[in-house]
């Protein structure tokens, strides 16, 4: 018995007498058919951006560059009764000039006509992508400053100075996943900025997701906020890490050094892994 010959409702300009053939590409058998619209974006995933709350920020207007003065300590001595009191020339002065970078933009271009002829719309997504563009290179642009900010010195340089410039604390080689050496950064950091007269209010860490959940899930329940619920909540949500000796502790994939992973654990990549830099103060 001859097989039934199909009429390919789907295929274009059928020339064959199996058109529908398990052998036959899929879009030849069903070229004329519609693809219908999920009805979902599947949107990228994107960076939290959380450098912007983390430090001071100044609007420049009319103008290229803003000055910040920096003014020194005094020293204080006993009045000797009958001598003139003639001032000491201090403090000392000083400036840090910080010079408007060039526009920054991200964008995109939807032809009239695409829009036109698209049954979905991409416009609201394309807005939102262009924002979230715009704050990860502010974010990324914020944390290389502060990172290079550690490395320098303090502008005031004259007596009864120098004040004390920025500091730099090294974890150890294949530390930057330790969660007792992240730990003792913490505190360590925390003396440096009292031994520097900082306030104790607004001090902020941002670590990378990896270094983050090390101290989650290497470090006793002590140092895990309570606020979000039990001592083992904790560990099942991943949350509640909120300050170690008086840092609040967030966490970021815009750093200017993204690690590679824990030491422990095995994780299979088809690229090569960014090793981590020193904790930053």
């Amino acid at each position: 018995m001859a097989n039934t010959l199909v009429t390919p409702v789907g295929r274009i300009n059928n020339t064959s007498s199996t058109p529908l053939a398990l052998g036959t590409a899929y879009d030849t058998k069903y070229a004329t058919y519609l693809k219908l619209f999920s009805g979902e974006m599947f949107k990228a995933y994107e960076s939290a951006t959380i450098a912007k709350g983390t430090v001071q920020s100044r609007t420049l207007k009319n103008g290229k560059a803003m000055q910040f003065i920096f003014t020194g300590r005094m020293e204080a001595a006993y009045h000797e009764p009958g001598t003139p009191i003639l001032g000491s020339g201090d403090p000392p002065v000083a400036e840090k000039t910080i010079v408007c970078d060039d526009l920054l933009i991200s964008s995109a271009f939807v032809y009239d006509l695409d829009e036109t002829l698209a049954h979905y719309s991409l416009r609201s997504e394309i807005a939102k992508k262009i924002g979230h563009a715009l704050a990860e290179a502010y974010d990324k642009k914020i944390f290389r400053q502060v990172a290079k900010a550690a490395r320098e010195a303090h502008p005031i340089t004259a007596a009864p100075g120098p004040e004390p410039g920025g500091s730099v604390i090294q974890l150890g080689a294949n530390k930057e996943y330790d969660a007792q050496a992240l730990v003792d950064a913490f505190f360590e950091a925390a003396s440096i900025l009292d031994e520097k007269n900082l306030p104790k209010q607004g001090r902020t860490a941002v670590l990378s997701p990896r270094q983050y959940y090390a101290l989650v899930s290497q470090v006793d329940s002590n140092i895990l906020n309570r606020d979000y619920g039990n001592s083992q909540g904790n560990l099942n949500s991943g949350e509640g890490l909120y300050e170690i000796a008086g840092i609040s502790i967030k966490r970021s994939n815009n750093l200017p050094f993204l690690a590679g992973s824990v030491s422990s654990v095995k994780v299979r990549t088809t690229t090569t892994p960014v090793t981590s830099a020193p904790t930053v103060v």
